[in-house]
């Protein structure tokens, strides 16, 4: 299994030695030079790689999509490494149907199931709200309407409501980390009435 499509796969070995510790090798001079009980040929294209530093959500969700669908599946092996590096090889000699054409389906389209990447995606806003943005956007209400903001209740539906009006979308990052918005759009559009209108408990200063 050389190539698929348009996709280029990446031969590697997966290397196992007496005291099971896997390691993952594309030198096999290197490998003839080591001690492995066993060595299993796999290939990798990089849709099914992800890490802290690249991948972003759309590898992300193409590896979690062939393990809900693959897991118990031989052929498919699951791999992990530093920086949260998360990625699936396919032993060389797959002649699984069902495998074959996830990956020419993505030599077509980048993503292989776009219910898996959404519910990603949901998940990371989800986290950069409650993490960050809750926090900023509350912040920056204050600063502008010179307002100490006294509950949380209903500040996430004021903060969609404006938002969806304004077309304003979260976007992924640039660094592929998770998830972004524009805050001080979405602040700049609203006034002391959308307080009130929003039962957003608050006191002037």
């Amino acid at each position: 299994m050389e190539s698929v499509g348009k996709l280029n796969l990446k031969k590697s070995y997966l290397c196992i030695d007496e005291d099971e510790q896997t390691e993952q090798c594309f030198d096999r001079n290197r490998i003839d030079n080591r001690d492995y009980s066993i060595q299993i040929p796999v290939v990798l294209l990089e849709q099914l790689e992800s890490s802290d530093y690249y991948g972003g959500i759309t590898n992300r969700s193409n590896v979690d999509a062939v393990l809900d669908r693959h897991m118990e599946n031989p052929y498919v092996i699951e791999l992990y490494g530093p920086y949260n590096y998360q990625a699936i090889a396919i032993r060389s000699d797959c002649e699984n149907s069902d495998i074959i054409e996830v990956l020419q389906k993505l030599g077509l389209y980048p993503i292989i199931d776009e219910d898996v990447y959404y519910r990603l995606f949901d998940e990371l806003i989800h986290e950069e709200w409650n993490d960050n943005i809750k926090r900023e956007f509350i912040y920056a209400l204050e600063e502008k309407l010179n307002v100490d903001i006294l509950t949380e209740e209903n500040v996430e539906g004021l903060f969609d409501s404006v938002r969806e009006s304004l077309g304003v979308e979260w976007q992924e990052s640039q660094d592929c980390t998770g998830v972004i918005i524009d805050v001080e759009e979405v602040v700049n559009d609203i006034d002391y009435l959308d307080l009130v209108t929003y039962n957003i408990n608050h006191r002037g200063v």
